[in-house]
């Protein structure tokens, strides 16, 4: 082989003449699967990006990283925005990362849009399918996961806003594999089960990923389907599925559902309290303005002497009657008050049948007092009745807020412990560090040769008559090679 002189480099001259090449390659956009991810003490991101064919070395600096928005992990899909790069030394090559995002977001997006856009065309998001939410709810199903947060948020709600409220809580699975048949499921069973006046479909809030359950075509028709009102609550207030075209109405949070849901007892009872004082003032002024025409009556001068008016003028006396029977139908009817009309015929024009009348007429204004002071017992027996399943349940919160209590013993105790452990293992690693201390080292009887303020590694670094200096765990020499 012919060798040209010109032609011949050192592997440290081709590997530097790459990297001024490689260097100045343009970014790269590159989609793949993460493996081999270690996140190493310096802060740094060492990983492969792969595909079915082929690997590349990553590696994403300190800082860098910090503007990622998720937790990498092995196997996960993504895009990544970088350039080239070659280590010289070892002339290996990498992809320093700058940028990096899910991939696959936008394929859901397709998926959301393409649904979305069937299930309108079917008329599910239509306005006239959606029902009125019962007033008063007497039974309302819930489907979401039972150890929940937002389960706890919604049950909190529900006891501080309408205490007798009773809950059936569906569970379901709400992300992840199984999740969309698991929220179906809970649906079509919270149909089965008797008088349930309203569903609240719902979870917290998540990533698109976590959410997605809720944009299923399985989980859209199921509410669709439903024999009750649904309200959906997935998420925070910015996050929109498919759930929430379907369902009769959509609600922020699931806290906000049951607020939605439920009535504020405190409102309902003070409602009651100004009917009553309504019904209170129309009695009163019925009793008052009814005595006060009577009385009038009686003492009036045509009362007093009926011979004289009789022998007088009867048709006058007849006229009178029946334009007071006119005026008392008249208020009666103004009032509202469902009382017999007083029937006065020429054969009773007598004293005593016109008195009869007036104390009938006064019996029954008594009789509606009662009546009055009836409705008053029944309602007190309710607000009783509220009150009592009221302080039933201020004590099962009693009893909530004392296991709370407990487990947050529980868990400081078990972090002290964590702690506790933790420290010691610092304290072996700090014990196995000052080993390697190189005071310790030279103390064992070691020493460090520098020529030239340089570390001495190798005897070939040395010839006779070299002038080297010699540390020592006590103090430095300086000594001559022989």
């Amino acid at each position: 082989m012919q060798v040209y002189k010109g032609s011949i480099v050192t592997v440290s001259e081709l590997n530097t003449q790459l990297k001024n090449i490689i260097d100045n390659f343009p970014y790269y956009y590159v989609v793949g699967e993460i493996s081999n991810f270690k996140k190493d003490v310096t802060g740094h991101w060492y990983f492969s990006l792969k595909d079915e064919q082929s690997q590349i070395s990553c590696k994403m600096w300190r800082g860098v990283n910090n503007s990622v928005k998720f937790e990498p992990q092995n196997g996960m899909q993504v895009i990544v925005k970088g350039k080239l790069s070659i280590y010289v030394p070892y002339g290996n090559y990498s992809l320093i990362i700058y940028e990096m995002e899910k991939y696959g977001l936008g394929v859901l997006y397709e998926q959301f849009e393409r649904l979305k856009a069937k299930l309108a065309a079917e008329g599910l998001f239509d306005k006239s399918r959606k029902r009125e939410l019962p007033k008063h709810p007497k039974r309302i199903g819930i489907v979401t996961s039972k150890y929940s947060a937002a389960l706890r948020d919604m049950i909190k709600v529900a006891s501080k806003r309408y205490p007798i409220i009773e809950l059936v809580v569906s569970n379901a699975k709400v992300q992840g594999e199984g999740a969309k048949e698991s929220i179906a499921e809970a649906i079509d069973l919270l149909n089965k089960f008797e008088n349930i006046d309203l569903i609240i479909v719902g979870r917290g809030g998540g990533s698109t990923e976590d959410l997605w359950a809720f944009n299923e075509e399985i989980v859209a028709r199921a509410i669709a389907a439903s024999k009750v009102p649904v309200i959906s609550a997935v998420g925070h207030e910015t996050d929109y599925t498919i759930s929430d075209f379907v369902a009769d109405m959509r609600a922020p949070t699931p806290s906000a559902a049951m607020e939605i849901a439920l009535p504020d007892y405190r409102a309902l009872l003070e409602e009651i309290k100004k009917k009553l004082k309504v019904i209170s003032n129309q009695v009163k002024y019925l009793i008052e303005f009814r005595f006060g025409s009577h009385n009038y009556f009686i003492n009036s001068h045509r009362f007093k002497i009926p011979e004289k008016v009789l022998l007088n003028n009867i048709n006058i006396f007849e006229k009178n009657i029946r334009n007071l029977n006119y005026s008392l139908e008249n208020i009666i009817s103004k009032n509202f008050m469902k009382i017999k009309s007083l029937e006065i015929s020429k054969l009773e024009l007598n004293y005593q049948n016109r008195l009869n009348k007036f104390l009938k007429l006064f019996q029954n204004i008594i009789n509606y007092d009662k009546n009055f002071e009836n409705l008053q017992n029944e309602t007190k027996q309710v607000v009783q009745q509220i009150y009592q399943k009221l302080v039933l349940e201020e004590e099962k919160l009693k009893f909530k807020v004392q296991s709370l209590k407990t487990i947050e013993n529980n868990l400081n105790n078990n972090l002290e412990s964590i702690i506790n452990n933790y420290s010691k293992r610092i304290e072996i690693l700090n014990q196995k560090i000052d080993k390697f201390n190189k005071d310790n080292i030279l103390a064992m009887g070691y020493t460090i040769i520098r020529k030239d303020n340089k570390v001495v590694v190798s005897s070939k670094q040395l010839n006779l008559g070299d002038s080297v200096d010699v540390e020592f765990y006590d103090g430095n020499k300086e000594m001559t090679v022989k």
